[in-house]
């Protein structure tokens, strides 16, 4: 049980998931999303990369998520953002012929998915319905919380900017958890824009926003008083716009802290840089270099 939300930005794609994990009568915490990419030697040249993340059996996520991530990885050229959906159809489809419809109706392998890709020419996002595959052209979401995101998408949706994406994935996400039971805890959040800028939110970042959005929507009575001005006793006066202008200054030195790649990433696109004469690999451990803890999981190969 959980929410993954990924939304298409005028430049980029987002991908959010809360982080609890419900096992029977526990409740855990576990990242859902992963990020992966490759680039073309030398660096400038064609870089796709993709954002994986998932609702349902915890099991079926992760082996559909190695399985995508692997072969887009093992590919000897670059995969372009666009042929990432025929893997993602190939890998629902095959998992559901081979391991769910042989087993009976019991749910316990049921997934859906939602993977999104960025390469220098666009981005795209699909999500799937058992071993249906669909692409979205604004947003699309899986789990739990589908029904409930969905409605507050289709309220505050508006074409925005990867950054932008980012934000309105995070207010999605926080009222999601607060709306519904099996969906909770923190929450991971990767974009990717089209130009090759890759964006990690830490959860101490996602905090951070969700902390905001509490006191935003505490601002909501005051405003809907101060602009109807029916309340009793009430002296006309209001400190709705100071609010307002004190929360996004709050946002825009959270959003200023962005980081374009956590430390270990960097390290790595460094690495593999300097080392640009050497052949294109053809293969790579998605699961290598391994992420801080605060940070979703991820490969970079150049």
């Amino acid at each position: 049980m959980t929410i993954a939300l990924g939304i298409l930005a005028s430049d980029g794609l987002v991908i959010a998931a809360d982080t609890q994990l419900s096992m029977g009568y526990l409740k855990t915490t576990a990242g859902k999303v992963t990020w992966a990419a490759k680039t073309e030697v030398p660096p400038g040249s064609n870089r796709t990369e993709i954002i994986v993340s998932g609702a349902g059996a915890e099991f079926s996520i992760k082996h559909l998520g190695q399985e995508i991530t692997s072969e887009f990885m093992e590919t000897p050229a670059v995969m372009p953002a666009q042929h990432v959906g025929n893997v993602l159809r190939k890998s629902v489809l095959g998992f559901h012929k081979q391991h769910v419809t042989p087993h009976g109706k019991d749910g316990s392998l049921d997934v859906w998915m939602i993977v999104g890709a960025t390469d220098k020419i666009g981005k795209h996002l699909w999500v799937t319905d058992r071993s249906v595959t669909k692409e979205e052209s604004r947003f699309g979401a899986v789990g739990v919380g589908l029904g409930m995101a969905r409605i507050v998408m289709e309220q505050m949706y508006a074409p925005v900017d990867t950054v932008g994406a980012i934000l309105l994935a995070s207010y999605v996400i926080w009222r999601v958890k607060h709306s519904m039971d099996g969906v909770g805890d923190e929450t991971d959040i990767i974009a990717s824009s089209a130009g090759g800028k890759t964006y990690w939110v830490s959860r101490s970042q996602a905090a951070k926003l969700e902390d905001v959005f509490q006191r935003f929507s505490e601002t909501k009575a005051d405003a809907f008083h101060t602009i109807f001005g029916r309340r009793v006793g009430w002296n006309g006066t209001t400190t709705v716009p100071a609010q307002l202008r004190k929360l996004k200054r709050e946002v825009e030195g959270i959003v200023a802290s962005f980081e374009d790649l956590p430390l270990w990433a960097r390290v790595s696109r460094t690495i593999s840089q300097v080392a640009q004469s050497s052949p294109l690999p053809t293969t790579a451990d998605p699961s290598h270099p391994q992420p801080s803890p605060e940070s979703p999981g991820g490969s970079d190969e150049s």
